[in-house]
């Protein structure tokens, strides 16, 4: 799984978008204020609505788990990371500025190309919004149906002539958007860009495995 970040022209494994999903979260619960949490969902988030038709109750009891014990009045954003047929995009639910982006390095438009996908998404958090509110007992429980009118954006990225990039591209995205929104974004050498982002992973202080690594490189890496 690491090897699919670290390597030329290969998609990024589900299974380390999951892992970093994780860290990033740890990373932001300190970075920012209680009142500005950021938070990216697993993709089981959207692969369990827009594929397998997952129940609104169900997304809530076992697919929104960051999300737990938050109230929507201290989020900033929802990044909702999506894979299809090893595609990998994402839409972000900006609450405190009404917005939603998306991060898409393969499309010009991608409002439109995911526009039947958001509509799902939108709906189910909003859902889990609404009820996490109601389940804590909050000042404010998010209303429904409110996002569909919101403004769409996008960040806009160049073409990397790589096709199996869209992960390393959209990891890299939410990592600087979570502390700014911007209309473009430019990763420079998409190989250099893919060891760079891993070894970021790698090395942080929420890695559990950070650790153990001298001894998986002694165990992997043996000097010959």
């Amino acid at each position: 799984m690491c090897y699919s970040v670290v390597r030329p022209r290969e998609y990024v494994h589900s299974q380390y978008v999951r892992a970093v999903a994780n860290i990033y979260n740890r990373e932001w619960a300190l970075e920012y204020p209680t009142n500005s949490r950021r938070i990216m969902l697993d993709s089981s988030f959207a692969y369990q609505k827009l594929k397998t038709r997952e129940t609104y109750a169900g997304l809530l009891k076992k697919w929104s788990t960051p999300l737990q014990k938050i109230v929507s009045a201290d989020i900033s954003v929802v990044y909702v990371p999506v894979v299809d047929n090893g595609h990998w995009w994402c839409v972000a639910f900006a609450l405190k500025d009404q917005k939603i982006w998306f991060i898409d390095s393969m499309y010009t438009n991608p409002a439109s190309e995911h526009s039947g996908d958001v509509k799902k998404l939108i709906a189910a958090v909003e859902y889990v919004l609404h009820w996490r509110d109601t389940q804590y007992n909050a000042a404010l429980v998010w209303k429904l149906k409110q996002m569909h009118t919101w403004p769409l954006d996008s960040i806009s990225f160049p073409d990397y002539n790589d096709n199996h990039a869209c992960g390393i591209v959209m990891l890299m995205a939410i990592q600087e958007s979570a502390r700014a929104f911007t209309k473009t974004m430019q990763v420079g050498d998409i190989n250099v860009a893919r060891r760079a982002l891993f070894l970021s992973h790698l090395n942080s202080d929420f890695n559990s495995c950070r650790p153990l690594l001298p001894q998986i490189v002694a165990t992997h890496c043996p000097v010959r």
